[in-house]
């Protein structure tokens, strides 16, 4: 590790007020600098001193806070005006103060309303990453009429191609690519997968009693699931099976569901907000986990996706993208044309003949990729050669 004269190694804070998920991110970064060896301290800017405790990990506060919400109003009234520059204000001390304790600052999330002014003022000798959660932020004018977000978006991308010290982690490496054919530098991508294991052990599912194979869809449904298309491939099957949808649907799509699986008894609907526990139970007492979900302007992290590869539950999913990359490289489940439904009907009908012993092996070697010690030791080591 580079000699550093600095208090501490790294400084970690999510800069967007209310984003209660991302202080997770802001957690397992801490944990796997400070595995790394890094002297990691968390800054509290907004809430981190209640989400984010670190065992191990000091906080820094301030004698000063910010002391308005942002305003949710428009972008000409007046009191959004004022408590944006106030806020804009507080991001330019805290950045300054943190400048005197390290060189390296992980400032949350990229996302559109991230003001340049206050990136500007980050020391050209201080590294400040963040967590590049999609690419399409980067480039969301050319999919959007003319608005403030728009020509902040430009300016944001702009301002990370020139700015060496401005970095991303990001989560998958086809994510990495697509900034990278953005323009940003290939050196200042840094991986960082959001989900990991403690252990490698495999622990295949034994096959059902009831002698059916279970197909489970899970988590927040919406249109782009296309669960209307999956059930109309299943009418097509001929051996026994369940499949089970489980999780709440949103903007009415519920009426869709309803009249997808109507006179279908194959189909177990869990219409509710799935527990965490029944979440993994149902994963891993399935025998394959599908997808059916529509391409997006760029990719993100599915977590549904990892946490079922990583429950050593084998998936189907859309040729392409993340879904494509992962199971072509580990072997973990079926790939179909989302736009041929002969083609899913032929997927369904595979796992039929295949099981989900067949991916034992897949299953075992992704586990042990994305085991904590593992993923540390390598985005420790990309780090160390950046900064």
């Amino acid at each position: 590790m580079e000699s550093n004269t600095k208090k501490y190694d790294f400084v970690l804070f999510e800069n967007q007020e209310g984003n209660i998920n991302h202080y997770k991110d802001v957690c397992q970064i801490a944990l796997m600098l400070k595995q790394g060896g890094y002297n990691v301290a968390i800054a509290d800017v907004f809430d981190e001193a209640e989400y984010c405790q670190v065992e191990g990990v000091p906080h820094i506060s301030f004698p000063y806070h910010v002391k308005t919400k942002l305003n949710k109003g428009r972008f000409w009234q007046p009191s959004f005006i004022i408590t944006k520059y106030q806020r804009n204000n507080y991001y330019k001390r805290i950045i300054k103060d943190l400048s005197n304790l390290t060189k390296n600052i992980y400032a949350g999330s990229y996302h559109l309303t991230l003001s340049t002014s206050w990136l500007k003022a980050v020391p050209k000798d201080v590294n400040c990453f963040f967590w590049g959660l999609r690419s399409w932020w980067m480039e969301y004018q050319k999919y959007h009429f003319f608005s403030l977000q728009t020509i902040n978006a430009r300016k944001l991308h702009r301002l990370f191609k020139i700015r060496k010290n401005l970095g991303l982690f990001v989560s998958e490496p086809v994510i990495k690519d697509e900034f990278i054919k953005l323009g940003i530098s290939v050196d200042r991508l840094i991986i960082r997968p959001e989900r990991y294991v403690n252990s490698s052990d495999i622990n295949v599912q034994e096959p059902s009693k009831d002698n059916l194979l279970h197909f489970v869809t899970i988590g927040s449904l919406r249109s782009d699931k296309r669960i209307e298309m999956i059930v109309d491939a299943m009418k097509e099957l001929t051996f026994p099976f369940q499949y089970i949808i489980a999780g709440e649907s949103r903007n009415n799509y519920e009426a869709t569901i309803k009249s997808a699986i109507e006179g279908c008894e194959f189909v177990k609907r869990l219409n509710y907000r799935i527990s965490d526990n029944e979440f993994k139970s149902l994963i891993q007492n399935a025998d394959f986990l599908i997808l059916g979900d529509k391409d997006n302007y760029s990719c993100v992290t599915n977590g549904t996706l990892m946490e079922a590869l990583l429950s050593c539950t084998p998936v189907i999913a859309p040729d392409y993208g993340l879904y494509k990359y992962y199971v072509t490289k580990y072997d973990v489940g079926l790939l179909y044309n989302p736009l041929e439904k002969d083609s899913l009907v032929h997927a369904l009908t595979t796992a039929e003949k295949l099981k989900k012993s067949s991916f034992e092996v897949g299953l075992k070697r992704i586990k042990k990729d994305f085991m904590f010690e593992n993923i540390s030791k390598q985005f420790c080591e990309d780090i160390k050669a950046l900064v």
